[in-house]
């Protein structure tokens, strides 16, 4: 008797490999949608959201070395799907965009100068240091953080600063951190200016000023700010700091919203991109980082070591980017940012509206 005919060999399924990488881009792709639209976070999920972009970069050449050796080069496919995905929700800022200016620039420098205050003595290195980078760095604005009242004098004193100081909880000791708003030269002077609550049961104060341009030029809105920081450990202590920081942005917007001049927002936001507080600034305002910066633009280093981009520079839609760039000076453990911006030569009406974001 014949034997019977060997069954045909199965049909392999798809690769494993695909799936687990389509089923990871997915999966990533809904927590960062989650940190888009959850407008409190709790501690895990603003660490997770901190970490997403350098977690997904990391594995995209694992997933291309898996790909390749599984299937050659159909395996590199979710690589491939997994990089433009990264670029068109982290890649803004990689590649510098010069815009064509729409009148005279101004130099605007935002530094988290890491507590000044500790050197309490008239003169001293990191005094010294943030005073020579500041002259080298030549800015018409300068927004600073973690600064006293009294150092802003020092460095008023040896800059030819004009400043609104604003201590963190308005104690009214000189010697208190707080933000500062200020002109540097002869191009802008300050009007009305003075600490502002971010709101009546929040305990923390921003800088706001008015700058006046002598040319003429429409006047130009400054906020100085620094929102609370997180803790090292997720705990109650940091879900907490997560609501704070979700009632801070939405009294900020709701102030943005009511001007029409020129606008610069600048400081330590003490949170990634992703954050809702970030969310709700780009719908009125542009990260003048994500239109003219070149690469991630890190300003301090986090756990150990990890470069974040949590110093921001937002200006409204009136001003065109000439140039950002991050300075390292090595006076604080922030690098500075420092932007050039084209500003409207008179007064152009209400404020235009912000480019659409889904973000």
């Amino acid at each position: 008797m014949p034997p019977e005919p060997a069954a045909p060999p199965a049909s392999p399924g798809p690769p494993a490999h695909p799936i687990a990488a389509g089923v990871l881009l997915v999966g990533l792709a809904a927590l960062t949608a989650a940190c888009w639209w959850w407008t409190a976070p709790p501690a895990w999920m603003v660490a997770v959201h901190v970490a997403l972009p350098a977690v997904a970069a990391l594995g995209l050449p694992i997933v291309a070395a898996v790909g390749w050796r599984a299937s050659g080069r159909r395996g590199l496919l979710p690589a491939a799907a997994g990089a433009l995905a990264w670029s068109a929700v982290w890649g803004r800022g990689l590649v510098p965009v010069a815009e064509a200016p729409v009148g005279p620039t101004v130099r605007v420098l935002s530094w988290n100068v890491q507590r000044l205050g500790f050197e309490d003595a008239e003169t001293g290195p990191r005094t010294e240091c943030v005073a020579a980078a500041i002259a080298r760095f030549a800015p018409d604005v300068l927004l600073l953080q973690e600064l006293s009242a009294r150092d802003v004098a020092r460095l008023s004193a040896r800059l030819g600063l004009t400043c609104a100081h604003a201590d963190y909880r308005l104690t009214g000791d000189p010697g208190h951190g707080g933000v500062a708003a200020c002109a540097r030269g002869d191009a802008f002077t300050l009007g009305e200016h003075g600490p502002r609550a971010f709101a009546p049961e929040i305990d923390w104060h921003y800088a706001w000023a008015e700058l006046l341009p002598v040319d003429g030029g429409q006047a130009i809105n400054l906020f100085s700010v620094h929102l609370q920081p997180y803790g090292g450990r997720l705990d109650a202590r940091s879900d907490d700091v997560a609501r704070v920081q979700h009632a801070e942005a939405d009294a900020l917007a709701a102030r943005l919203a009511r001007l029409q001049d020129p606008t610069v927002v600048a400081g330590d936001f003490n949170s990634a991109r992703d954050a809702p507080v970030h969310v709700r600034l780009r719908r009125v305002l542009r990260d003048v980082w994500e239109v003219g910066g070149a690469g991630l633009g890190a300003t301090a280093q986090v756990a150990g070591g990890v470069p974040l981009r949590i110093d921001y520079l937002y200006a409204s839609p009136h001003f065109r980017v000439s140039a950002v760039a991050v300075e390292r000076p090595g006076c604080s453990d922030h690098d500075a940012v420092l932007a050039v911006l084209s500003r409207p030569a008179a007064p152009v009406g209400p404020q235009p509206k912000a480019p659409p974001s889904p973000r």
